[in-house]
């Protein structure tokens, strides 16, 4: 542990991943197959973006953010659909 917190690093990033892997698929499964394709292309553009714009100011600590960066814009897009789903569910439901 980095920290002393007894939570490394790692533990952190795979939890961020864990995250975007159950939420795409739960998506995906509800019959959406459109965001989790929109969420990989999110993905792409925001390591692209992230990688270029923060390697110039941060150098190779701006590399290293790419994945975090775009793994969090991942799960922004797929939080925002899966929201929006569940709602319609429970009022379709009722």
């Amino acid at each position: 542990p980095s920290d002393g917190s007894g939570v490394s690093d790692g533990d952190f990033e795979a939890s961020w991943q864990r995250f975007l892997l159950i939420i795409r698929s739960s998506v995906q499964s509800m019959g959406n197959g459109k965001a989790p394709f929109a969420a990989c292309i999110t993905e792409l553009i925001l390591r692209i973006i992230t990688t270029l714009g923060l390697a110039k100011l941060l150098g190779y600590t701006g590399i290293c953010l790419a994945s975090p960066v775009a793994w969090l814009g991942a799960d922004l897009l797929l939080g925002v659909v899966y929201g929006s789903m569940m709602k319609r569910h429970k009022s379709e439901k009722s």
